[in-house]
């Protein structure tokens, strides 16, 4: 199976996004740092496809906004494998 270059930024940019909003909350001593960590990939992937679909300047897709999340479960995991 091959992963499409556009799946595969789409996925690095949530999993990137989600590991700084993770490290701030950990150096900023928040609660739920999983909740830090998932919350904004989420809110990128949605708000590029709707930036997508608004600006007509890309082409918006579901799948896009689904690499961008997935990109963010792995730090979402260890955030809370790792909770205390």
């Amino acid at each position: 199976m091959e992963i499409k270059r556009d799946k595969a930024q789409h996925f690095w940019v949530g999993f990137m996004v989600s590991g700084v909003f993770a490290v701030l909350a950990i150096a900023l001593k928040l609660p739920n740092v999983y909740l830090y960590a998932i919350i904004p990939a989420v809110v990128i992937g949605i708000g590029k496809e709707m930036y997508d679909l608004i600006s007509k300047k890309g082409t918006p897709g579901v799948a896009d906004a689904l690499a961008t999340v997935a990109g963010g479960l792995p730090i979402t995991m260890l955030a809370l494998l790792f909770r205390q």
